[in-house]
C-alpha cells in the first residue's frame, strides 16, 4: 500500500495497480500497453477524484482519497452539508474527468510523434466513456449519487428509498443489455450494481427520517471505533 501525505492525503491499494493492468492488458494485449494504460488509468482516476475533494475543502471539509481495485473513493468529514453542496461534490469528479477529455482533445490537434498521439487518444477515449457511464444513475456511481441527493432533498426518506429502487432497475436493464451484446464483464458489474441496490432498498424499508441524521451517522462510526478498540461500553451507550 502507498500513502501520499499531504492536505490531501492519498492511499493506493495494490489492487488498484493489478486491476488496472487487467484492464491495460485486455485494452492491449501487450506489456507496454498495459504499462501505458495502467498510467492512463491513475491519472484520470486520480484527476477525477481531485474533483471531489477539491470541492469538499471548498465547503470547509477534510479530504482523503484513495485508489482501490473498482476506482477511487474520496472521503470527507467537516461540518454538515446542505444537498446542493453535496450534489456539487459529487459531479464535480465527472466534470474533472471531462475537463481531461477536452485537453486531450485539445492536445490531439498538435504534431507530437506517433506514440504520444496515441496515448492521448486512449486518454480522451478513457475519459469521455467514463464520464458518461458514471453519470448513469445507478449507485454507486455518481449519477446514482447525484440521483439519490436530488431525490432525497426533494423527497425526504421516500426520495432516497426510491433512488435505491430507480437505480436498482436501470442497473439491471444495462445488466441485461451488455449481456446480450456479449459484454460480460461489464454486464457482470452492472448485475453486481443491481442486486446491491436492491438489496439495500429491501433493507431500508423500514428506514425512517432519523436514520438519515448525520448526527446519528457520526454516532455509529464512533461508536464501531470504540468496539474495535475493545470498549464495549462505551460503544453500548452510543448506540
Amino acid at each position: 500500500m502507498i500513502e501520499i501525505p499531504g492536505s490531501i492525503p492519498i492511499v493506493i491499494h495494490p489492487f488498484f495497480w493489478l486491476f488496472a493492468a487487467l484492464i491495460g492488458w485486455m485494452s492491449s494485449g501487450t506489456l507496454m500497453g498495459s504499462l501505458v494504460w495502467v498510467g492512463i488509468i491513475f491519472v484520470s482516476v486520480l484527476i477525477h477524484e481531485f474533483g471531489h475533494a477539491f470541492t469538499a475543502i471548498f465547503f470547509k471539509q477534510k479530504a482523503k482519497i484513495q485508489l482501490v481495485a473498482l476506482g477511487g473513493l474520496t472521503m470527507f468529514d467537516g461540518p454538515k452539508l446542505k444537498f446542493w453542496q453535496q450534489f456539487a461534490i459529487t459531479l464535480n469528479g465527472p466534470l474533472f474527468g471531462f475537463c481531461l477529455f477536452l485537453l486531450a482533445t485539445a492536445l490531439l490537434q498538435v504534431a507530437f510523434p506517433p506514440f504520444f498521439l496515441k496515448v492521448l487518444k486512449a486518454t480522451q477515449m478513457a475519459n469521455l466513456f467514463w464520464t458518461v457511464v458514471n453519470l448513469l444513475p445507478v449507485l454507486p456511481l455518481d449519477g446514482g449519487q447525484l440521483l439519490r441527493i436530488a431525490l432525497e432533498a426533494a423527497f425526504g426518506i421516500k426520495g432516497f428509498k426510491a433512488s435505491l429502487l430507480i437505480g436498482a432497475i436501470i442497473a439491471l436493464l444495462f445488466s441485461f443489455y451488455f449481456f446480450m451484446i456479449q459484454a460480460f464483464l461489464i454486464g457482470a458489474f452492472f448485475f453486481l450494481f443491481a442486486f446491491q441496490s436492491f438489496d439495500s432498498w429491501r433493507k431500508s424499508k423500514f428506514a425512517t427520517r432519523d436514520d438519515r441524521e448525520e448526527t446519528h451517522k457520526q454516532l455509529m462510526m464512533q461508536a464501531e471505533a470504540a468496539l474495535q478498540e475493545g470498549r464495549k461500553e462505551e460503544a453500548k451507550r452510543m448506540l
